[in-house]
């Protein structure tokens, strides 16, 4: 799967996990008996704290492709060592 693609799905999962935010701190807001209208924007607001979050990992996150994607390059051997006498 290429990096792009990689991205793409990563910030699918991180808009979906804003709006789940987002309307579950409404419907809890609206269950403590907040006016309609705070618990949208209160929502709204933790939702789009969330999806900022969300961006700034993947934004962190290298995406690669290829065959060897994610991993480390072995680590190059030292020289025989001589004993000195």
């Amino acid at each position: 799967m290429s990096g792009n693609v990689q991205r793409v799905l990563a910030l699918m999962v991180g808009a979906l996990t804003s709006a789940f935010v987002a309307l579950g701190w409404g419907v809890i807001l609206y269950a403590l008996g907040e006016p309609v209208i705070d618990c949208v924007k209160d929502g709204a607001a933790a939702g789009g704290g969330t999806f900022v979050v969300c961006l700034a990992v993947i934004v962190l996150f290298p995406f690669k492709s290829g065959p060897d994607a994610g991993m480390l390059p072995p680590p190059a051997s030292a020289p025989p060592r001589t004993p000195s006498i």
